[in-house]
């Protein structure tokens, strides 16, 4: 914020999205409509989060606890990812302040939001 890192707002998301996984809600679909095992007959809608998507390598299905998970409005890519960040910390600041969020995601690849 204002051309100073803020140390405490990044410990603040990274306790938010340690050892979570982050959902689409494009993505997010019944229970049922997952391909399950047959051990699976604990899992519902009430207690977990059904995720299925195409990608080039194929169809992807997943049932996760939704304790372990946090359902976003945009696609979870980097580039959307820096922007929600940005539109959170946002929300506190006055307009007078500035903000600059900057996010890797490996080697490399990254992105930046201006506020």
């Amino acid at each position: 914020m204002n051309g100073e890192r803020d140390r405490y707002r990044e410990a603040e998301f990274a306790s938010r999205w340690e050892d979570i996984y982050l959902g689409s809600q494009e993505d997010q679909v019944p229970v049922a409509e997952l391909s399950l095992s047959t051990r699976s007959d604990e899992i519902s809608d009430q207690s977990h989060y059904a995720f299925k998507y195409n990608a080039p390598q194929g169809e992807f299905e997943l049932a996760i606890p939704k304790v372990e998970t946090e359902v976003l409005q945009s696609d979870t890519t980097i580039e959307l990812l820096v922007n929600f960040f940005a539109d959170e910390v946002n929300k506190d600041l006055s307009t007078a302040q500035t903000l600059k969020v900057v996010a890797y995601e490996g080697v490399g690849k990254g992105a930046v939001a201006f506020r």
